[in-house]
């Protein structure tokens, strides 16, 4: 990697796209015979990228909003999880659940479409 606003990129990229995978697994669950496990475990890796997403926008504090974006993500990641298990047994929970997932897909296209221009006007000033 070039920069840190590449591996940004990088990294929301691939939660953006974990987070979509996430949306199919969950639909599956609800519609037909699949089993939640392995909606977790990648749930509970997309948390773990979302804080090296941080990590990677502490180094390079200059752009702001990406850095509040990635912190904003892990916030509303962790909130996920929690409400992923509430939600097991408490039905406003899981229907905090989804809108919650959209949100956080939203800010993860964001942060990589974001960083990509980052990136972009690093490598051509």
């Amino acid at each position: 990697m070039r920069s840190p606003a590449r591996l940004r990129s990088v990294v929301a990229g691939i939660l953006a796209v974990l987070i979509l995978v996430q949306a199919f697994l969950a639909g599956r669950h609800l519609f037909g015979a699949w089993g939640i496990t392995v909606h977790g475990v990648i749930g509970n890796t997309a948390f773990l990228l979302a804080i090296v997403l941080v990590a990677v926008s502490i180094v390079r504090p200059r752009d702001k909003a990406a850095l509040a974006a990635s912190v904003v993500l892990a916030l509303l990641l962790t909130t996920q999880i929690g409400l992923g298990y509430a939600g097991r047994t408490n039905l406003n929970a899981a229907a905090w659940h989804i809108p919650n997932g959209v949100l956080s897909f939203g800010i993860a296209v964001y942060l990589a479409t974001r960083s990509t221009r980052t990136v972009d006007a690093e490598v051509h000033p």
